[in-house]
Protein backbone atom coordinates (compact mmCIF):
# COMPACT_ATOMS: atom_id res chain seq x y z
CA UNK A 1 0.00 0.00 0.00
CA UNK A 2 1.57 3.56 -1.29
CA UNK A 3 0.14 6.58 0.48
CA UNK A 4 0.75 9.70 -0.30
CA UNK A 5 -0.31 13.55 0.63
CA UNK A 6 0.66 16.05 -1.93
CA UNK A 7 -0.85 19.89 -2.91
CA UNK A 8 -3.50 19.76 -5.05
CA UNK A 9 -4.26 22.16 -8.14
CA UNK A 10 -7.00 23.00 -9.60
CA UNK A 11 -6.98 20.22 -11.90
CA UNK A 12 -7.94 17.73 -8.54
CA UNK A 13 -10.89 20.32 -8.24
CA UNK A 14 -13.84 17.86 -9.30
CA UNK A 15 -11.85 14.71 -6.81
CA UNK A 16 -11.94 17.51 -3.88
CA UNK A 17 -15.25 18.42 -4.92
CA UNK A 18 -15.82 14.20 -4.61
CA UNK A 19 -14.68 13.95 -1.21
CA UNK A 20 -16.61 17.15 0.37
CA UNK A 21 -19.77 15.85 -1.01
CA UNK A 22 -18.92 12.43 0.24
CA UNK A 23 -18.47 13.73 3.80
CA UNK A 24 -21.35 15.64 3.68
CA UNK A 25 -23.63 13.08 2.43
CA UNK A 26 -22.44 10.68 4.49
CA UNK A 27 -22.34 12.65 8.07
CA UNK A 28 -26.12 13.09 7.17
CA UNK A 29 -25.77 16.81 7.38
CA UNK A 30 -26.73 17.25 3.78
CA UNK A 31 -28.70 14.40 2.11
CA UNK A 32 -30.98 16.59 0.06
CA UNK A 33 -27.85 17.62 -2.34
CA UNK A 34 -27.58 16.82 -5.93
CA UNK A 35 -24.26 15.43 -6.77
CA UNK A 36 -23.77 16.79 -10.35
CA UNK A 37 -24.61 20.29 -9.61
CA UNK A 38 -22.37 20.30 -6.36
CA UNK A 39 -19.38 19.03 -8.18
CA UNK A 40 -19.65 21.58 -11.11
CA UNK A 41 -20.12 24.74 -8.24
CA UNK A 42 -17.68 23.27 -5.52
CA UNK A 43 -15.35 22.69 -8.28
CA UNK A 44 -15.60 26.24 -9.16
CA UNK A 45 -15.10 27.43 -5.72
CA UNK A 46 -12.19 25.82 -6.12
CA UNK A 47 -10.23 27.45 -9.18
CA UNK A 48 -11.41 30.75 -8.02
CA UNK A 49 -10.04 30.51 -4.52
CA UNK A 50 -6.65 29.19 -5.24
CA UNK A 51 -5.32 32.57 -4.45
CA UNK A 52 -6.76 31.93 -0.71
CA UNK A 53 -7.10 28.37 0.14
CA UNK A 54 -4.65 25.70 -0.59
CA UNK A 55 -5.40 22.56 -0.67
CA UNK A 56 -3.68 19.06 0.15
CA UNK A 57 -4.87 15.37 -1.05
CA UNK A 58 -4.30 12.22 0.70
CA UNK A 59 -4.50 9.04 -2.24
CA UNK A 60 -3.56 5.10 -1.35
CA UNK A 61 -2.30 3.76 -4.77
CA UNK A 62 -3.59 6.60 -5.96
CA UNK A 63 -7.12 6.40 -4.84
CA UNK A 64 -7.98 9.71 -3.26
CA UNK A 65 -9.29 9.03 -0.10
CA UNK A 66 -8.39 12.39 1.89
CA UNK A 67 -8.32 16.03 1.52
CA UNK A 68 -6.95 19.33 3.85
CA UNK A 69 -6.69 22.49 3.25
CA UNK A 70 -4.89 25.67 4.38
CA UNK A 71 -5.99 28.76 4.19
CA UNK A 72 -3.41 31.85 3.22
CA UNK A 73 -4.40 34.65 5.53
CA UNK A 74 -2.46 38.16 6.05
Amino acid sequence: MRVTVRRASTDDAAVLAGLRFRWLTESGGRGELDEGPFIEAFSAWVRDHVATHVPFLAEVDGDAVGMAWLMVAD
